[in-house]
């Protein structure tokens, strides 16, 4: 039994006929679960699906699911109706049987345009995004041991425990448009791990960067490191995003960057061109805007404000780099050989 018993509950999240035969939704409702709640709630997927299934009446309603179990558990039908919908909206009306594909509709009604669907199915795996993020935002801020403790102890699904800078696409979204996308800030998430163990470790020493994460983890970021981490987190994010979308097929409009699938091709037909990515790159990279410029402006944070960071300071890391980056060599104009 998935996160829906009755239509009823359904439609107190997603306008839909009232009339509509659940059964023609349930196999929808489940491979919405499936793709994308159970990846949200990782190990507490289980145990929440098991008290609304056991402490919840045939209509849905609440009869004896733990308190907190209840709370959480709209945020969770919503991001899962909006999802239901996304997958199903093309295959609703429509039977397949001994006779082939048919579609079925009313009297008084004739089938939706090809492009009002395609909006619309747009339109919902947006609002799917937007219930994850707000149903993620709850937990990351409510969940701790003893409360929601099998989604806070798991850090693949609650991603601001998982021992990265860059944990949320809250953050991610700070410094570019990716219109809030869980689904494309997963895709990032091994490049930032991969930036963040290999070069931001080094940049800061690996000391400050462990105290860095601890704070965050704990919700205890020292001022000092919040102003460290405001530089850190646009070069992270950039450098992530810059390495993973060539590997992705993805959308590029005014809004942001969309992140396409297999079942995306009736929402958007073409991804982006390849002058498009390739100019993405770019501002990514260079510019004022780029991820180049950030590391300079981080390097040069660093090296002006060493005092307020003995971490670094004191690391042998930070020691054994060269003090002057901007070397300028002093030739002499009497010698047959110039160094560059």
């Amino acid at each position: 039994m998935p996160f829906f018993k009755t239509i009823d509950e359904f439609v107190k999240f997603e306008s839909i006929d009232i009339n509509m035969d659940f059964n023609t939704l349930l196999p929808k409702v489940k491979d919405a679960e499936k793709k994308f709640i159970k990846p949200l709630l990782g190990n507490f997927y289980d145990i929440l699906l098991a008290d609304y299934t056991d402490h919840t009446t045939a209509e849905g309603v609440d009869n004896g699911m733990n308190a907190d179990n209840w709370t959480v558990l709209p945020l969770v039908q919503n991001a899962l109706a909006k999802y239901t919908l996304y997958l199903g909206i093309e295959s609703f009306g429509v039977n397949i049987g001994n006779t082939g594909i048919q579609q079925s509709f009313g009297q008084n009604t004739q089938p939706a345009p090809r492009w009002k669907i395609r909006d619309l199915k747009s339109s919902y795996l947006q609002h799917g995004d937007d219930a994850a993020e707000e149903l993620l935002t709850f937990l990351e801020e409510n969940a701790a041991a003893n409360k929601y403790g099998s989604w806070f102890a798991d850090f693949d699904a609650n991603t601001k425990m998982s021992g990265i800078i860059v944990n949320s696409v809250r953050v991610a979204s700070k410094y570019a448009k990716i219109v809030d996308s869980r689904r494309l800030f997963l895709q990032l998430k091994p490049a930032i791990q991969s930036i963040e163990s290999e070069y931001i470790k080094k940049l800061i020493c690996a000391d400050q960067y462990t105290e860095i994460v601890t704070q965050l983890q704990t919700g205890s970021l020292s001022a000092n490191n919040a102003k460290l981490v405001q530089k850190l987190e646009p070069l992270i994010v950039k450098m992530a995003l810059y390495e993973t979308i060539p590997h992705l097929r993805i959308r590029i409009s005014p809004e942001g960057i969309q992140l396409l699938s297999v079942s995306d091709s009736s929402v958007i037909q073409q991804p982006a061109s390849a002058s498009e990515v390739d100019k993405l790159l770019c501002s990514l990279k260079e510019g004022l805007t780029g991820y180049v410029n950030n590391e300079e402006t981080a390097k040069k944070f660093i090296t002006e404000n060493i005092s307020d960071y003995p971490l670094i300071a004191n690391s042998p890391c930070y020691r054994s780099s060269p003090t002057n980056r901007n070397y300028v060599v002093d030739n002499d104009s009497s010698l047959k050989h110039f160094s560059v």
